[in-house]
Parts: structure tokens; sequence; C-alpha cells
């Protein structure tokens, strides 16, 4: 299996890593939870991509594959809806790989 990962999608991580906005959840606890929780998943991303894990790949939104994911920041148009980004991102590889590969691939959205 091949896990694409957008890199808008770990930067949302990384953000509710570290703060989560005021007022969006039911109460302190959940917010806890949810830095927590994105703590835990960025951590483990940031491993992954450190031992060069061939199965988990990072995508910009014009779909260029990222090595590392220790600089991951990404102007994107205004046009673009970040909802869209990483359907576009995935489509785009997927039509431009010449070889198609065994196995799944889980798009992350």
């Amino acid at each position: 299996m091949l896990v694409l990962l957008n890199v808008l999608v770990i930067n949302e991580l990384d953000g509710l890593s570290h703060v989560a906005p005021k007022g969006k959840y039911a109460d302190a606890e959940h917010s806890a939870t949810v830095r927590r929780e994105a703590q835990t998943a960025v951590s483990f991303l940031e491993t992954q991509f450190d031992s060069r894990n061939r199965r988990l790949k990072a995508l910009t939104q014009s779909g260029t594959e990222l090595q590392t994911i220790s600089y991951r920041s990404e102007e994107t148009s205004s046009i673009v809806s970040y909802s869209d980004c990483p359907a576009n991102c995935v489509f785009s590889v997927w039509l431009t790989r010449e070889e198609s590969t065994a196995g799944e691939v889980v798009m992350t959205e």
C-alpha cells in the first residue's frame, strides 16, 4: 500500500498540534485531546519520513513529491479551495505516472 499525503494535510496537523482554535471544540478537554493526537500524528509522520519509508509520500498541491517534511510550507492559489488541494495533487500524480504500482494507493483529505 502507498499512502499519499498532501502537504496541506500535514500542515493542518502541525497547526493543531501547537494550538487548538478557541471556541472550536466543546470544552478544554476535547481541545487538549485534539492537540495531543495531532502531536502524535506529526511525530509519527516525521519519524517515518526521517527513516525514508518508501510507502509514504508527501505531495505538494502540484503533485511534486517531497523528500522530507521538515520544510513543508506551500503557497496556494486563492482560487482553489483547500479542500480541493489534496484531491488535485493526487489526481495530478496519478495521471502523469507512467508506470502503475502494485497495491493500493490511499489518498488523505
